[in-house]
């Protein structure tokens, strides 16, 4: 009975070593991510909150050290997306009500510079932090899908900017409106803002919302004949929709001019009026802003200037979920 006891005792006491081992070894793991997470807030200015950031060491792999070489871009960061599905999905990626153990799968979306590795399970933040990351001067190299958006928007550069005159950016968008706004949306993201076209079935009355930083502006965009000035009736109407959108810069874009009276209700109510001439000359500022070859061979070599920008919007993200979910 006696070694029966002194047995147990030992049994007890070894598991008690091993489980005070464990809660150790976590506590310092955790210590060491805490410390990692502050050096990492401290070098980089960009806050990774707990919740949904994870913060390691610079490895990859099983224990590997990384090693950090400048891309041919200047980059010296790579990171890349996982989206997240569903267990049990339909044909078109929703869920399938029909299961009753249905969940939300999500992978682990990572970000890897020379002396941290970042995790975190949605791609949106993900893009977020990047783009915290570029604003400070972090070069983090394109993910394949900003390379897939980078070489789209350089065919349309190239497609839009060779549009030089207003007759032909009249010819080229007269039967297609939204072609028009999607263009001088491009013109402002060569020019070096952030721009998205609006719902055309719910656009709040103006075509394009550009931002840059903290400030934020709304374009109307009209694809006019030569002959066809616009007229005041159509600037207010713009003005009153800027009630609701709050926006510090407004503006108006088309391929024809301005009437008189739309020049003068447009200085005093503080908008930019582009006639045609003007959109010209903003394209060849942008060409400039661009440079004359952004990239070679592809979006392979990128100039360092294309990378200090993001190219993916949350609509290029949601195309990549789950059409239930929202990212």
């Amino acid at each position: 009975m006696a070694l029966y006891r002194t047995t147990i005792a030992l049994v007890v006491g070894a598991l008690a070593v091993i489980a005070f081992g464990a809660l150790a070894a976590k506590a310092g793991m955790a210590a060491r991510r805490a410390l990692l997470r502050r050096a990492f807030i401290r070098r980089y200015g960009v806050d990774v909150p707990v919740r949904t950031f994870a913060v390691r060491g610079a490895t990859l792999g099983l224990g590997r050290r990384r090693i950090a070489a400048a891309g041919p871009d200047g980059s010296v960061g790579t990171y890349h997306l996982v989206f997240p599905a569903w267990r049990h999905a339909r044909h078109d990626g929703s869920a399938d009500g029909r299961r009753r153990d249905n969940e939300l799968l999500w992978g682990t979306c990572a970000l890897f510079l020379p002396d941290a590795t970042v995790t975190c399970e949605s791609p949106r933040s993900m893009v977020e932090l990047v783009g915290d990351l570029r604003a400070r001067g972090v070069l983090v190299g394109l993910c394949d899908l900003e390379r897939a958006r980078l070489d789209e928007a350089l065919a349309r550069r190239r497609r839009f900017s060779s549009l030089a005159t207003a007759r032909a950016i009249y010819a080229a968008f007269r039967d297609a409106p939204t072609g028009f706004e999607r263009y001088c949306a491009e013109l402002y993201r060569a020019l070096g803002y952030e721009a998205r076209t609006t719902p055309p079935a719910n656009d709040g009355g103006y075509d394009v919302e550009f931002w840059r930083g903290d400030m934020r502006g709304i374009a109307e965009c009209k694809c006019y004949a030569p002959g066809h000035p616009v007229g005041r009736p159509v600037v207010q109407k713009l003005v009153g929709a800027n009630e609701v959108a709050r926006a510090q810069a407004i503006v108006f874009i088309t391929t024809s001019s301005f009437t008189p009276e739309a020049l003068e209700y447009a200085s005093s109510a503080g908008v930019d009026c582009v006639d045609g001439a003007a959109l010209s000359r903003l394209w060849d500022e942008a060409r400039k802003a661009w440079g004359d070859a952004p990239a070679t061979g592809g979006s392979s070599r990128v100039d360092a200037r294309l990378v200090r920008r993001s190219w993916l919007s949350v609509d290029d993200l949601a195309a990549f979920y789950p059409p239930d979910v929202r990212p």
